[in-house]
C-alpha cells in the first residue's frame, strides 16, 4: 500500500518534470530567437532596441546569443544554470524597456 502523505520525492517524477520545464523554456526561447537570428544574418539595416547602451547591433548580437545558443544549452541540459543567466538578463532588459514604453498611471494623492 502506498502512503500518499509521504514527503519523499520520486526521483523519476522529479527528473521528468525538470525535463519538461527545460524543454518548454528552451523551445519557447528558441522560437523567439529565430526571427532575430534571421534579422541578424540579413544584410539589412539593423533596427533593435539599445537596452544596454552599446548600440543596437551589439545588443541584437547579445540577445541572439542569449536566446539561441543558451536556449539550445538548456534544451540539452548542458550547463543549464550558467545558460539561464544570459536569458534572465535579457528578460530583465526587456522588462526595463517595456516599463519605459508603457507608462503605468500612478494614483494621485488628493
Amino acid at each position: 500500500m502506498r502512503n500518499f502523505n509521504s514527503t519523499k520525492v520520486n526521483d523519476n517524477v522529479l527528473n521528468g518534470l525538470i525535463l519538461v520545464i527545460r524543454l518548454f523554456v528552451g523551445i519557447s526561447m528558441l522560437t523567439h530567437a529565430l526571427p532575430k537570428f534571421e534579422k541578424l544574418i540579413a544584410n539589412d539595416n539593423i533596427e533593435f532596441i539599445n537596452f544596454l547602451g552599446l548600440g543596437s547591433a551589439i545588443s541584437l548580437v547579445l540577445v541572439v546569443f542569449a536566446e539561441l545558443l543558451c536556449s539550445v544549452f538548456i534544451i540539452f541540459g548542458f550547463i543549464t544554470r550558467l545558460a539561464a543567466i544570459p536569458l534572465m538578463i535579457t528578460m530583465l532588459g526587456l522588462l526595463r524597456f517595456l516599463s519605459f514604453m508603457v507608462q503605468i498611471p500612478m494614483r494621485q494623492k488628493n
